[in-house]
């Protein structure tokens, strides 16, 4: 029989054997190391803010060196959180083909977010959600202040956008939806923070938010998932039964797998024969601004590939503003099977599929578990959902399975 120390070390994956860091380097570094990560994260956050909005330099520096230097840092600091986490040989081995796929997928589809993630799903040892929400509240307030002062008063442009129930300005974001996305992340911070007091005043913060969104930006996706929050805000804040506990979170899984199996379905099966499924999709395609359609004419473009594509090398297909898009999948489930292949969206369905086990076997009830389902929903309608510095909730899950030294928020 295993003792209880043995079993622990055993669920550790990344951490069951120390490699002698702690000897070799100051006490105070190893301790503090989690605060190398904090540092990456707002870093690539930043870098990850500046790229959606219209500033074309961060403090007279051009706006693409500016992010790359933010990254290069990033990466850095992530490199020495990792040697300083006690990592086995076996730890090695499973960073490096997690990172590898990452990497593979980056250099094939050359877009990087996925390999972003893998960074800090292998560094994520000791990682608090909470210190993750204080910084993105805090960044996330900050930078939208400056954007919308800056667009405000003519220093960066404001871009209109056209669609049937009128103009849309954006306030110097690429896009209006990416004002919305802010607006839904600084109201999920404020549940992180907030999910084991009592609902009253964070739903009313998140009303406030909802409002701003319908009345000034417009992005019914993001306007979606504030509702979606509020109503599970409350949910998580009155269910007290374990029992209870435990079937909500068997069906959270069950919405969050068919989430991306439908996704996937619906992108395969778009044009289908059958004329009551067509109607059917065309009236989801429509109420989705065509994202269904333009995910189906990707796929069918090409077979699907091992580690991803850029699809640069087929014609361009002309959508919002008659402007060319060598890319474009809003889906976030499908923009990773096309964009990074089928192995990057298998290690996808894995994590989220050992998550739940794991969350339903402990019958956990925390601000993890509420978020991965938001985040989930926003998954349908916007790839940034799969971002890592906006879904810090990923990093939750890697922390939970890979280390099982998860701090985040419980209910009451």
């Amino acid at each position: 029989m295993m003792t209880q120390a043995e079993k622990k070390a055993s669920n550790d994956l990344l951490r069951p054997v120390s490699l002698g860091n702690e000897k070799r380097l100051p006490a105070f570094f190893v301790r503090n190391a989690v605060w190398l990560f904090y540092v990456a994260f707002a870093l690539r956050f930043i870098g990850s803010f500046f790229e959606v909005t219209t500033f074309t330099c961060l403090l007279f520096i051009p706006k693409g060196l500016a992010i790359d230097v933010l990254d290069a840092i990033a990466v850095l600091l992530l490199l020495a959180k990792f040697l300083l986490q006690k990592t086995s040989i076996v730890g090695w081995c499973c960073a490096a083909v997690i990172v590898l796929a990452g990497f593979l997928s980056w250099r094939c589809g050359h877009e990087s977010f996925f390999f972003w993630l893998t960074l800090f799903f292998v560094c994520s040892e000791g990682v608090s959600l909470n210190t993750l929400a204080r910084i993105s509240i805090t960044l996330t307030s900050f930078l939208v202040i400056i954007t919308l002062l800056c667009s405000s008063v003519g220093a960066i442009e404001n871009r209109i956008f056209e669609r049937a129930s009128g103009s849309r300005p954006a306030y110097g974001f690429a896009h209006p939806n990416y004002l919305g996305l802010y607006l839904l992340a600084l109201a999920i911070d404020l549940v992180v923070l907030r999910i084991e007091e009592k609902p009253g005043v964070t739903v009313m913060a998140i009303l406030a938010f909802f409002l701003l969104d319908v009345l000034f930006v417009g992005s019914r996706s993001s306007g979606a998932a504030m509702a979606l929050l509020g109503l599970l805000f409350i949910c998580f804040s009155r269910v007290s039964k374990s029992r209870t506990r435990r079937r909500l979170t068997m069906a959270f899984a069950v919405f969050v797998l068919l989430s991306i199996v439908g996704s996937v379905a619906v992108m395969v099966r778009y044009d289908s024969s059958l004329p009551v499924v067509n109607d059917l999709f065309r009236s989801i395609n429509v109420a989705l601004s065509g994202r269904l359609s333009l995910a189906h004419k990707y796929f069918e473009m090409q077979p699907l590939t091992a580690f991803g594509d850029d699809f640069s090398r087929f014609p361009p297909i002309y959508w919002e503003l008659g402007q060319p898009a060598t890319f474009l999948v809003d889906n976030a489930y499908c923009h990773v099977l096309l964009r990074f292949g089928v192995v990057p969206f298998a290690l996808m369905v894995t994590g989220f599929v050992l998550l739940f086990v794991d969350l339903i076997r402990k019958n956990t009830w925390n601000s993890l578990l509420l978020g991965i389902v938001v985040m989930a929903f926003v998954g349908l309608s916007e790839a940034r959902g799969m971002h890592v510095e906006c879904n810090y909730f990923l990093i939750g899950m890697a922390s939970e399975l890979l280390f099982s030294g998860l701090t985040a928020s419980r209910t009451k």
